[in-house]
């Protein structure tokens, strides 16, 4: 467990260099500097990163509730307001009817040569989905792009009148013995205290897109319990005990 714990810090410090690095360009070149898309987890660890003279930092995935975003440094003789962010949003379109899952939508960018880091989120509806793109993969996509596995697809840049829901949420309740994390996991995943555990243990488990190698860490109404493999949870409500002293729950599960 402090080999992991040492290996996630290690790779935070390196993120953290690398954010630094664009910190200084910025500065230096009097000009925006942008990462590629960053994970939940690598953005929590960018909100690390100490103030920096002369420059302002942002997180922008291209709509208000995205996972995936670019993390921006700005000369400060630049307004925030006026950043040309360094991807496109592209609209696919498909027969009517039709529809395709996240992962059919990705593994099609990716056998075109495009690179996971390139690309934000994927929202995908009736009959269109919506991606994301640094401009190189976007440009690639429009170009090469026709179906997405067995549906004929038309790709446009720009955004829909509406968006796809960006995530779908099912209300559901459970009991638990405490709020530990490991107890969490258990009822959430519907596993046993002990395959819990040795998930946590295998730094497969996250809070606020934080790994978390301690199964007794305490949750919150609000937080939200990623499990790699499993899905994703976020802890609604936390109800009265029951008559044996157990919690009751309400968590909604992203679908």
């Amino acid at each position: 467990m402090k080999q992991l714990a040492s290996q996630c810090e290690g790779e935070g410090q390196a993120l953290l260099a690398r954010l630094a690095d664009l910190a200084e360009s910025a500065g230096r070149w009097g000009k925006p500097c942008f990462s590629a898309f960053l994970t939940e987890h690598e953005q929590a660890v960018a909100r690390r990163m100490h103030p920096v003279p002369g420059v302002s930092f942002s997180l922008e995935g291209g709509h208000p509730d995205a996972e995936r975003r670019v993390f921006a440094v700005v000369p400060d003789q630049i307004s925030l307001e006026k950043i040309d962010y360094p991807f496109d949003a592209l609209t696919i379109l498909m027969p009517r009817g039709y529809s395709v899952s996240h992962r059919d939508a990705l593994g099609s960018f990716m056998a075109l040569g495009v690179k996971r880091e390139t690309l934000g989120d994927i929202l995908v509806g009736n009959s269109l989905a919506v991606v994301f793109a640094l401009r190189p993969a976007a440009l690639l996509i429009l170009g090469e792009l026709r179906q997405i596995g067995r549906v004929g697809v038309r790709c446009s840049c720009g955004l829909p009148e509406q968006l796809p829901a960006a995530h779908r949420l099912e209300r559901l309740d459970g009991v638990v013995s405490s709020m530990r994390l490991d107890c969490i996991v258990a009822m959430a995943a519907n596993v046993s205290r002990a395959e819990s555990a040795r998930l946590i243990a295998q730094g497969l488990v996250s809070c606020n897109a934080q790994v978390i190698c301690a199964p007794a860490r305490e949750i919150a109404a609000g937080d939200k319990i990623s499990v790699r493999g499993v899905g994703k949870f976020q802890i609604a409500e936390i109800g009265a005990p029951t008559k044996k002293g157990r919690l009751r729950l309400a968590y909604d599960k992203y679908c």
